[in-house]
């Protein structure tokens, strides 16, 4: 080891105790740095291979109806590799003595032949049988049922039914039940007819053949389909494209993330600020020993890598300490992202750039902190670091705020003492009172936020003064709907929304 990384490490260990707590300090902001970025970077890889593991549609088109006509035009256009035929109804659902839930109700043709946005068996039968329905493991918590329970469903026309829950699958693509208060259930199209509505499915869902993640090419050949269907005199009411390959989650998952990883930033650059006074306070106190390195030929750049060192020193500290941590908050948050995003991870592997790019950030940032500090204190003079005996020429009490100072009266003495030797180190004290009001900043930030959340989320809920919204096939006039709606027991009346998607809500 040579002298000058001798007098680092010897410099370290002799201010260990505030060494290792400016390191703690720096480690806490890495680590959580380095939680954030592994999460998204595992979170990233996950959940787009577990949404593209199920064949996600390219589009959805809403018709008035689907049949085997309509598949074959569907797979007969060009660029298309599978068409599959859905419907959705809303309705409400009970368990026990549970409250009614909204409940929207996905029929599926044939459960042994689903080739496009696929369902994951958990457990229970598969397919569903005559009044059985299955429902998606993350609405169980709403719908507050087990399988093998019955519950009672009320469909839109007025008709109560008693299904069996049969079974739980895990629908990937579907927004998080326990978000949406919505039980998801999976039924076929003979318990659909067991439920008063007509049996027929409503939407065509295709996977194009090639350029799945060109959403242009898409678009380009659901408006060839749509041209051939309206030609054929069917009626296309609506048209969904997603973006291609991007789990619906994605961007959701995103904001949680980014706001997570500012106040990890936040704590990283404070810890600079540590790193700045330390160095600041170990020069300040070696005054004299940078004296005589220069005074025997020592330059100002080898004086300078010295206390760079020191700073280098804290980062390895820092990031030996921080890793580990970052790998197990990762792991967790991960965990606790998995669940409330209604998603299964395979694997916590880290990527390598991760590690790479939090120990770069780890070392990079002290020498960045301490770059001025380091600078301005190598440039001091020989004579001026020999002639240092811990006074300043310029003394406390020269300035007229100084003399403003020494005039205050009325306190006691250690009080005085305090506040007037808190003036003398004007810088430092500029430094300590941003990061305090910077860290209660961020601390009343996040309290905000998380009440802003909350109150804007009550305030949808509260608005949504309706028990059950209905999808119609064809307009209607309003006094169809007021008759409609007049027979069924105990509806009060309704508002209807026209929508691209024909949706009216009563």
């Amino acid at each position: 080891m040579t002298t000058p990384w001798r007098k680092v490490v010897c410099d370290f260990w002799q201010g260990r105790t505030r060494s290792i707590l400016v390191a703690l300090a720096m480690a806490m902001g890495i680590a959580a740095f380095s939680s954030v970025l592994s999460t998204f970077a595992i979170l990233d890889r996950e959940l787009n291979q577990g949404y593209l593991a199920t064949n996600p549609a390219s589009a959805t088109l809403r018709m008035d109806r689907v049949d085997d006509d309509v598949l074959k035009v569907a797979t007969s256009t060009r660029g298309i590799s599978i068409a599959e035929a859905r419907r959705v109804v809303s309705g409400r659902i009970k368990a026990g003595p549970a409250q009614w839930r909204t409940l929207m109700l996905f029929v599926v043709k044939d459960y042994a032949d689903i080739r496009v946005s696929t369902l994951v068996r958990e457990s229970g039968a598969w397919p569903p049988g005559p009044r059985e329905l299955l429902i998606e493991r993350d609405a169980f918590q709403v719908a507050k049922a087990n399988i093998g329970d019955f519950v009672t469903v009320r469909m839109p026309n007025g008709e109560f039914a008693t299904l069996r829950v049969a079974g739980r699958v895990h629908d990937v693509g579907q927004a998080q039940a326990r978000m949406e208060n919505i039980v998801y259930g999976y039924i076929t199209l003979e318990t659909l007819t067991l439920l008063g509505e007509t049996p027929y499915l409503d939407q065509l869902k295709i996977l194009v053949a090639d350029n799945a993640f060109d959403k242009a090419h898409i678009a380009g050949v659901v408006a060839e389909l749509k041209k051939r269907l309206e030609e054929s005199g069917r009626i296309v009411r609506s048209v969904d494209i997603p973006d291609p390959g991007k789990h619906p989650h994605a961007d959701l998952m995103g904001m949680l993330l980014l706001a997570i990883s500012s106040f990890g930033l936040l704590v990283l650059a404070l810890s600079g600020v540590l790193v700045v006074n330390l160095l600041t306070a170990l020069m300040a106190s070696q005054v004299r020993q940078i004296g005589m390195m220069k005074a025997i030929g020592g330059s100002r750049g080898q004086i300078a890598r010295i206390y760079l060192g020191q700073a280098f020193l804290l980062g390895v500290a820092a990031v030996v300490i921080a890793l580990p941590i970052g790998v197990l908050g990762a792991r967790a948050l991960c965990r606790y992202l998995a669940v409330f995003l209604n998603f299964d991870i395979t694997s916590f592997a880290v990527p390598v750039w991760v590690y790479a790019l939090v120990a770069i950030v780890g070392l990079v940032t002290p020498l960045l902190a301490a770059a001025y500090p380091v600078a301005k204190g190598s440039s001091i003079t020989v004579w001026a670091a020999l002639s240092d005996y811990g006074v300043r020429d310029r003394g406390f009490g020269a300035s007229r705020f100084d003399r403003a100072l020494t005039s205050v009266g009325g306190l006691a003495r250690p009080v005085l003492f305090a506040v007037r030797n808190s003036f003398r180190r004007r810088s430092r004290l500029a430094l300590t009172v941003l990061t305090l009001s910077v860290a209660g900043l961020f601390f009343m930030s996040a309290l905000n936020v998380r009440a802003s959340m909350i109150n804007t989320i009550d305030q949808l809920f509260a608005s949504k003064r309706f028990d059950l919204s209905i999808n119609l096939g064809t307009m209607y006039s309003e006094e169809q709907l007021t008759r409609a709606i007049s027979k069924l027991p105990g509806a009060t009346g309704f508002e209807g929304w026209i929508a691209t998607s024909g949706a009216v809500v009563a």
